[in-house]
């Protein structure tokens, strides 16, 4: 239980910093969208040569998430994995 005095948002927009000019840019995204959640885990990867950015779990409204998400940061494009094992 949260509580009643916490308040907080569930998000699921993907930003790009661009060190150069120091500035947020909002990336819009398709595919297997992983939809709203909190307190989620985003690691980098190399998959096959090309730059992923792995999601796993969090919370959405329906209670704690078991899924692995992969954003591939080239196309853009979510995939849901299943991973074995």
């Amino acid at each position: 239980n949260l509580g009643p005095s916490m308040n907080f948002s569930w998000f699921d927009d993907v930003w790009i910093f661009d060190l150069f000019h120091e500035s947020w840019e909002e990336i819009e995204t398709f595919g297997d969208l992983p939809g709203k959640r909190a307190a989620a885990t985003l690691t980098l990867v190399e998959i096959d040569g090309q730059k992923h950015a792995l999601l796993f779990g969090g919370r959405g409204h329906s209670g704690r998430m078991n899924l692995l998400h992969s954003l591939n940061l080239q196309t853009f494009e979510w995939k849901l994995l299943n991973p074995l094992g």
